[in-house]
């Protein structure tokens, strides 16, 4: 695998592309034309992915990023979507108390299954949120605390399947002492 990657780095943002060239040699999946296992003689996967990360003050940042992928072989590679995007705020106010919320955005995935066949999946998104408080001061930095959480999954989001024949993720909640 062949990267190139270039930081942009300042007090309160950073900014990073990498740009990368993937090369499988005798790859094996299971062709939707044959319906047996294949062995593809070669495929290049090639893309770019954009990461940046912009912090106003401690204790809270926002960070995205961008990936595209293109690749090159006989049909589409299963479960390789083209795109994919996140983006994330974590908030820290103080030292007790610490707040996540993030999306995905995963684009079309071509998949397929011997009663279907070849299928594109279509992209889906993703909410997951999360809120930690510490019950117990920290006495030294390596000391362990007690922390009670709440994180909720997907919760902005209905269920989209990842995979053929599989449901996706759905909606739930957690709750309780880690």
């Amino acid at each position: 695998m062949k990267t190139l990657a270039e930081d942009l780095v300042g007090e309160q943002a950073e900014l990073k592309l990498t740009a990368f060239e993937t090369r499988y040699a005798r790859l094996i999946d299971f062709g939707a034309n044959t319906f047996h296992m294949v062995n593809w003689t070669r495929v290049t996967a090639t893309g770019a992915e954009l990461q940046g990360r912009y912090t106003p003050s401690a204790g809270v940042s926002l960070q995205a990023a961008y990936t595209r992928i293109r690749h090159r072989s006989d049909e589409p590679l299963r479960g390789l979507p083209r795109q994919r995007a996140s983006l994330g705020w974590p908030w820290q106010p103080g030292d007790s108390l610490r707040m996540d919320a993030d999306s995905v955005h995963v684009g079309r995935t071509a998949d397929l299954s011997t009663p279907t066949g070849k299928a594109m999946l279509p992209g889906h998104d993703r909410v997951d949120v999360s809120l930690q408080q510490r019950l117990t001061p920290r006495l030294t930095s390596s000391a362990a605390s007690l922390f009670v959480y709440v994180e909720v999954e997907n919760a902005g989001s209905r269920s989209e399947p990842f995979s053929l024949g599989l449901s996706g993720i759905e909606r739930s909640a957690k709750r309780g002492l880690p």
